[in-house]
């Protein structure tokens, strides 16, 4: 599971934290990120699986208010809460929901 990369690293510093997928094809993937850390008693891992594609904020049941966010040129997003609270899920949906628009936008001007 772990690549010489993040072993090195993992022995270095006594943590790390990385990715990997199962079944690659978009429809079905599993993500996995992982942290891996020196406990009290050994080598620990906290694992968190993730969905293989992003929900929509609709699907987030996310205030609309977030998807006006997204249009804004300038300012700065903090989207916080503790772990497992859907902070990077949050994240994701607002990203692409940027890119759709960007690729709306390019299939407008053709």
């Amino acid at each position: 599971m772990l690549t010489t990369d993040v072993r090195r690293r993992f022995e270095e510093r006594g943590s790390v934290d990385f990715s990997f997928s199962y079944n690659e094809s978009a429809a079905s993937a599993l993500r996995i990120r992982a942290n891996v850390f020196k406990g009290l008693n050994g080598t620990c891992a906290a694992l968190r699986l993730l969905p293989g594609i992003v929900p929509t904020l609709q699907e987030l049941h996310l205030p609309a208010e977030l998807a006006m966010i997204v249009n804004q040129s300038y300012g700065l997003v903090l989207v916080v809460g503790p772990t497992g609270s859907g902070k990077s899920t949050t994240l994701a949906a607002m990203v692409e929901l940027i890119l759709l628009r960007q690729l709306n936008r390019r299939h407008l001007k053709l």
